[in-house]
């Protein structure tokens, strides 16, 4: 069995978390999943922010690199840097933590979605995967 945080997103229109509460976005009427291509173009050499709704402790950045090196922080108990490596497997963004994230080591996949009217791409939490999609803000890194 997956640990909780590599878990996929349920399926469209289903709450994120049964009984609990969500992150994000659930709905995906409107989105369109992106494939292995328009990952790497959306995301290589960039940096990518994200915070849950009302959530002040969870915030998040992530950078990814042309030679695989991926890295971020993450801004809940105190700013915590993490690196490690990322791929795409699956049209899905996969990446591996090798230092930081408070010692996890699982590979986490998740999905890559674009939302048709607004253009912003949408992702799950890193830590939060199976709560719902967060909207992200594209910088150049």
């Amino acid at each position: 069995m997956a640990p909780p945080f590599a878990q996929t997103l349920p399926p469209a229109n289903e709450p994120a978390v049964a009984g609990g509460r969500g992150w994000g976005e659930t709905n995906r009427a409107g989105l369109r999943r992106l494939d292995a291509g328009e990952i790497r173009s959306a995301l290589l050499g960039r940096r990518i922010s994200y915070n849950p709704p009302g959530w002040a402790d969870t915030g998040m950045n992530e950078e990814y690199r042309e030679d695989g090196a991926w890295r971020g922080i993450h801004l809940g108990r105190g700013p915590d840097n993490f690196s490690g490596r990322w791929r795409i497997a699956n049209d899905r963004l996969c990446t591996t933590p090798e230092t930081g994230l408070y010692g996890r080591r699982e590979e986490v996949c998740r999905e890559i979605w674009r939302d048709a009217r607004a253009g912003d791409l949408l992702m799950e939490h890193l830590l939060g995967v199976g709560r719902g999609l967060m909207r992200v803000t594209v910088r150049s890194s």
